[in-house]
Parts: C-alpha cells; structure tokens; sequence
C-alpha cells in the first residue's frame, strides 16, 4: 500500500510552484529569441529584450518572473491502495500550499490570506 503525506504533497507542489515562478519553458525562450532576431521595429526589439533579459536575470538570481501567486489546483490521479497520511478532509481537501511556498520566496501574497484592508465604496 502507497502512503501519500500531506506534508509530502505540500513540499512537492511549493518546489513545483517556486520553479515555475523562475523559469519560462525553453521553448518559449527559443521563439522569443528567433523572434527579437526577426523583429524590425526598434520599440518591439527593446520590448523583447527586456523580456529576455527579466527572464535571465529571475533564472539567474532565482527571483519570481511575476509577483502574482495566482491560485493552484492539483488533480491527483492514484490507483487503488492508496492511504492518505496528514490530510483533515481526506484527499480532497484545501492544503496550504501557497502559504508555505511564499515563506521562501517574496511574491504579492494575495491569494495567499485575507486581506488586511477593507473595501470602501
């Protein structure tokens, strides 16, 4: 029988989400370069350079492309047999990924937790 641990599962998505927030796919950094070689307006080159150049520098200095968490969603796909270690609700459960993820890496933390302000109209 394959145990699953809620604290495994909580590691393994904020590494997951810590690389992503590093690096673009290779690919995309491929068609964006053969792209700043093709491109003929000196407004669009400058504009895709930096974008290569934000890009290699987050990679570099391991530092989020983006200040957005956004919201994450898993979708577990297990066979039979399976026990779940840690989790309240069972697999199907809220786990604090985010949270746990943004204690390594400074990124805007509002989908993270409540916001400290109130909404005045």
């Amino acid at each position: 029988m394959t145990t699953i641990k809620q604290a495994d599962l909580i590691e393994s998505v904020a590494a997951a989400l810590q690389y992503i927030s590093y690096y673009h796919p290779a690919d995309y950094i491929a068609h964006l370069a053969r792209a700043y070689e093709r491109e003929q307006s000196p407004a669009a080159k400058d504009a895709i350079a930096q974008i290569l150049t934000n890009s290699k520098m987050s990679a570099t200095g391991q530092r989020p492309i983006c200040q957005d968490t956004g919201i994450v969603n898993v979708f577990l796909k297990v066979g039979m047999d399976v026990r779940w270690e840690g989790f309240s609700g069972g697999a199907a459960t809220t786990i604090p990924t985010t949270p746990c993820a943004l204690q390594s890496w400074p990124t805007r933390s509002s989908t993270a937790r409540t916001p400290r302000t109130t909404h005045r109209p």
